[in-house]
């Protein structure tokens, strides 16, 4: 950890060797876990903790890449929002732009529909042509058993009718 904490000129490849070795993924999670924390202060979000994590979710690693990400969050001082009891979703206000897909905000844009946020106005814009569909946001949440109530608000532009919006829970 002390090498890395130094930040080597080899700290990226350092990271994208140990992502595409599945043996060395835990190892790594665990490495990058330790880094975030207050001993080293590596707390910075970088591109690599992003390739991380959707490595370790490829693998099957869902308990820890949420734990490296909730150590992330954390370490940078709650900038997101975390999720609670009575919202269990990462920035569900849109206060803040995507953090650590998939586990907060993860907003796809294509040529035909597309969305971002709106950090000032604490909104998730979408924009699509008509007739065209598509996923223009999610986020992975784990769930306990239990009951649980969606709500969510619809507002479209001035002078144009309100589109069908579908919700998918997988």
């Amino acid at each position: 950890a002390p090498f890395l904490a130094s930040e080597p000129p080899w700290r990226g490849l350092f990271w994208d060797l140990a992502r595409q070795d599945a043996a060395a993924l835990p190892g790594a999670i665990a490495l990058r876990r330790t880094l975030a924390g207050k001993q080293y202060g590596m707390t910075d979000i970088a591109v690599s903790d992003r390739s991380l994590l959707s490595a370790a979710l490829s693998a099957g690693l869902n308990s820890e890449a949420a734990a490296l990400a909730n150590d992330l969050w954390a370490a940078n001082g709650g900038k997101l929002p975390a999720a609670n009891r009575q919202n269990l979703l990462r920035n569900g206000s849109f206060a803040g732009a995507e953090g650590l897909p998939p586990f907060d905000w993860t907003v796809t844009s294509r040529a035909e529909y597309g969305g971002y946020i709106d950090e000032g106005r604490g909104i998730l814009e979408i924009s699509a042509l008509s007739g065209v569909g598509g996923a223009v946001a999610s986020q992975m949440v784990a769930l306990e058993p239990g009951r649980y109530r969606l709500t969510a608000a619809l507002d479209g532009a001035p002078g144009t009718t309100t589109p069908d919006v579908v919700v998918r829970l997988s």
